[in-house]
């Protein structure tokens, strides 16, 4: 069955339901996004380091960040025709920024997770000028209750999500549940908080509860989608989309090195792992990676490595002052967590990615196709 390019959003139409996820640092840019969108679907930069990856690509030495993301928005627009932004609460310093110039820019829609995006109904107004914008504000969450918080807050600032995107489990990126849930369900981890069973259900019924100008809030699933019946799949359960980040991260348009690529098509799903509870993380919650990846658990232990600085590093946020704390470990002794302009050992090169992120389904990809194959075998 070929889907029908139905999905539909204040400044999005007639596109097919599949969203393109917003992966970090510097694997979802300008040239994927935009791949992205000339196949009817929608693409999605990630705002983490803009600012050094469009200056990269304009043979620049530095860029305003706010200029940056201006740009890469503009530009994906321009050959694919929309574009979404995925921006991270935890990366506060930059947060702002990534905002304004993502409207400057002329973005179609803003993704935001990795926290609670409390005021980006405000701030989105701020810099569109007005209330009543063309912009899709969509927020991430793992179950009902973070929807009804979102809402309740963005009800205050005059504003119903456009859209949400529910991400289970089976994710690739920072996942929506603490290390001490992980821990204490184990190996029924996959299965307690399973999309479909037990997350989706109770979030439709919110969506109905907490409806916009256009009736219930559309639901996008994420995690573990892989196959063009999976996709089927999630629109029959309710979805109104479903979002994919491991199969575009293991495209020729993909920004990821050679190296990040070919592990993922090489990799068994026992080497895709979560990282424990001793990680540093920009917003304190799990994520998974290949224990295949050139950063071993011995680089790891040699040397004081944390997932903020291989992951965001020169991201140029400082928090050095939150060393020590519950979410920033004293682990790293150069005090490398974050900090503007100072970048750890771990963050690897333009050549080198020392850690390699995926979704427990990235052992199936096999080989390194373009958006166009991609996209024509998603969409059946």
């Amino acid at each position: 069955m070929k889907l029908e390019k139905n999905f539909k959003l204040k400044g999005i139409n007639n596109r097919y339901p599949i969203i393109q996820g917003g992966m970090g640092i510097g694997i979802s840019l300008y040239e994927l996004a935009s791949a992205v969108g000339k196949k009817n679907c929608i693409g999605t930069i990630s705002s983490a380091s803009l600012d050094q990856f469009v200056a990269k690509r304009f043979g620049l030495e530095r860029m305003d960040y706010v200029e940056a993301t201006a740009q890469e928005i503009w530009d994906t627009k321009k050959d694919g025709g929309v574009a979404a932004i995925n921006i991270m609460v935890a990366l506060e310093s930059h947060f702002e920024k990534a905002v304004e110039g993502a409207v400057r820019g002329g973005v179609d829609m803003i993704i935001s997770g990795a926290g609670f995006p409390m005021q980006l109904p405000t701030l989105v107004a701020k810099y569109a000028g007005k209330k009543d914008h063309s912009i899709s504000l969509v927020p991430i969450v793992s179950s009902a209750r973070a929807l009804e918080i979102i809402c309740k807050k963005w009800d205050k600032q005059g504003y119903r999500p456009d859209a949400v995107v529910l991400e289970g489990p089976k994710a690739g990126g920072h996942l929506g549940w603490s290390y001490k849930q992980v821990l204490e369900a184990g190996e029924r981890f996959l299965e307690e908080y399973d999309l479909f069973e037990k997350l989706l259900p109770p979030v439709l019924d919110m969506a109905k509860k907490y409806q916009n100008d256009s009736g219930p809030i559309p639901i996008i699933t994420a995690g573990g989608i892989f196959t063009h019946d999976d996709i089927v799949d999630a629109l029959y359960r309710g979805a109104s989309a479903v979002q994919m980040g491991t199969r575009f991260g293991a495209t020729k348009e993909s920004g990821g090195t050679s190296v990040f690529k070919q592990k993922i098509v090489d990799s068994t799903m026992e080497d895709i792992v979560l990282a424990t509870a001793g990680w540093c993380s920009p917003c304190g919650l799990p994520f998974r990676y290949l224990k295949t990846s050139p950063l071993s658990q011995k680089d790891i232990e040699n040397h004081f490595f944390c997932i903020c600085t291989a992951v965001f590093g020169g991201a140029g946020i400082d928090n050095t002052s939150k060393l020590g704390t519950k979410m920033y470990p004293t682990r790293c002794p150069e005090g490398y967590v974050l900090r503007g302009g100072k970048t750890c050992p771990a963050a690897g090169t333009a050549d080198y990615t020392p850690l390699i992120t995926c979704g427990t389904n990235g052992y199936r990809v096999d080989k390194i196709l373009s958006v166009d194959e991609l996209v024509n075998e998603l969409v059946g």
